[in-house]
């Protein structure tokens, strides 16, 4: 038999036992009284002088069934009804054990002067001590020192006046304390139990070591991001399965000429998209929510009615592998454009007709070259030399021909 089964098989032994026995009670009870009213009876006619006949049959019969009712009630009828109450009594407690030990959550029963009569495996696992071991002891050495008079003042205040601010009012976060000294956050609910006009108190303790840590992962998670949101050059708006506004960051604010606040709720192609533009914006962001990310080159418009050339990227917005929502990064490329114009601008002396080649170094700094080398230079072309017919005119008259 494993030892964890152990409480649980003595309780339903006990039971049976206990069933047994009071059967047997009963039944030796009825057979004794029936007997001891049957020749009492008896006995009562002979004195009478009622002979034997039918009339003495039915007076024997009528008078040990009267008497015996009075007397069955007290050694059988009683003896029954005690029956019945031990046997759901021990059925109760056979199914306490069952629950009790199996439940995930730990589960202590104490009375008004804290000690514990009982706490299930799962409370011995968690406050680190052996089986058996804490039944007996004070509640107040699952406690850290600084919750021990709370715990008492609680108690104190609840049986003097049946009222509190713990006991009776559902689960509130304490910490517990490990037989090693270590400390845990727990969820604990503690309930008034009388049984035969004692009373009891049950604890049930959850441990929440687990998600507080998962709450301070979130929320770490969710500083880092909300730094990086606000910290980023780039501008970002959140937006939600509805294409509504969540949030945006400080640099979309100054892109768009828009306030957080202002468009909160509102559809950000409806803010920021052209109207020549708002079915590449739709569907931009239409591909986004289906999980796909996007980039494109294009122009929005902000507050003031202004264009502003932008590159785009679209990103969903997945929350355990459920797309929620999307980001939409807008970097502003109106000087980056200016700047390629620039640079796409060959400078040709407009005397002698030279190209600055300025590829490779800085803007101005390059080498002046005629157009023949330079274009040989940079492109596969092969060049041959001819006269246009005007100057083939003007070389003619020159030269006298």
């Amino acid at each position: 038999m494993p030892k964890d089964d152990k409480p649980i098989k003595a309780a339903h032994a006990g039971a049976q036992l206990s069933v047994v026995r009071s059967t047997v009670a009963v039944v030796l009870q009825t057979l004794i009284v029936m007997m001891a009213t049957f020749f009492a009876v008896g006995m009562f006619l002979n004195i009478l002088g009622v002979k034997a006949g039918g009339i003495r049959e039915w007076y024997e019969i009528l008078l040990t069934c009267v008497l015996s009712l009075a007397v069955l009630y007290q050694t059988t009828l009683r003896p029954l009804a005690r029956l019945a109450a031990e046997h759901a009594a021990a059925s109760a407690e056979s199914r306490f054990w069952t629950v009790a030990q199996s439940t995930l959550d730990g589960i202590l029963l104490f009375d008004a002067d804290k000690r514990i009569a009982f706490a299930n495996q799962a409370a011995e696992r968690m406050y680190g001590y052996k089986a058996g071991s804490l039944q007996g002891q004070c509640m107040e050495i699952l406690l850290p020192e600084e919750i021990k008079r709370e715990f008492r003042e609680c108690l104190e205040t609840y049986l003097r006046t049946k009222q509190d601010t713990v006991i009776g009012q559902g689960a509130t976060e304490r910490a517990g304390l490990r037989t090693n000294g270590e400390r845990f956050p727990v969820e604990i609910s503690v309930s008034e139990l009388v049984a035969n006009g004692v009373i009891q108190f049950v604890a049930v303790v959850r441990d929440i070591s687990a998600r507080k840590r998962a709450e301070h992962e979130i929320q770490e998670r969710t500083t880092r991001l909300n730094a990086l949101l606000a910290n980023n050059p780039l501008a970002i708006v959140v937006i939600n399965k509805s294409r509504r506004v969540q949030m945006c960051n400080p640099a979309f604010e100054d892109l768009f000429q828009y306030k957080s606040a202002e468009i909160a709720g509102l559809e950000v192609d409806t803010l920021v998209a052209p109207e020549e533009l708002k079915a590449e914006a739709s569907g931009m962001t239409e591909s986004n929510l289906q999980g796909k990310v996007s980039h494109l080159i294009t122009r929005r418009r902000r507050k003031d009615g202004s264009l502003v050339d932008v590159e785009i990227h679209g990103v969903p917005l997945l929350i355990g592998h459920q797309v929620e929502g999307g980001y939409g990064i807008y970097q502003n490329i109106s000087e980056r454009k200016k700047l390629q114009l620039y640079e796409q601008m060959l400078p040709v002396c407009c005397v002698c007709g030279k190209i600055r080649d300025d590829q490779g170094l800085a803007p101005g700094q390059g080498p002046w070259d005629h157009l023949d080398r330079f274009i040989s230079k940079h492109s596969d072309a092969k060049l041959t030399h001819t006269f246009c017919p005007e100057c083939l005119a003007q070389y003619r008259k020159e030269q006298g021909i």
